[in-house]
């Protein structure tokens, strides 16, 4: 009787989860990058793909308000008044923002020691 050892598997990279979400080619790029540096949870990555949405629809906005501008005049009174995109993308980046945070993308050695940096320049105070 032959013992026969089992065929090694290859070891392959694990794939990156598909995005939930639609996203531009700038935030699919910063999502294959935090896949590959960080190793997140399943409700982290659809985390990531929210905030990366808003981003997109941020950016969105901020183009309507490039084009469009900051104000729209009434056309019957002449009052201007704020574009409405202008409170569309203050959610949308506080959005961003929150779900960003929610992440904790944190370098550890950055947290590891509490208080202010010490100041490296010549003549400051220690």
């Amino acid at each position: 009787m032959q013992i026969v050892k089992p065929k090694a598997k290859k070891r392959t990279k694990p794939a990156q989860p598909k995005a939930s979400v639609q996203l531009s080619a700038k935030a699919h790029a910063v999502r294959r990058r935090i896949l590959a540096e960080w190793e997140l949870t399943d409700a982290q990555v659809i985390l990531l793909d929210r905030a990366l949405s808003y981003s997109d629809l941020a950016d969105r906005y901020q183009a309507v308000l490039d084009a469009e501008g900051l104000t729209m005049v009434n056309e019957q009174s002449g009052a201007a008044r704020p574009h409405p995109a202008l409170a569309a993308l203050k959610l949308a980046r506080g959005n961003f923002l929150t779900a960003w945070r929610m992440l904790e993308l944190r370098d550890e050695a950055a947290r590891a020691k509490p208080g202010r940096p010490v100041p490296s320049y010549p003549g400051a105070l220690r």
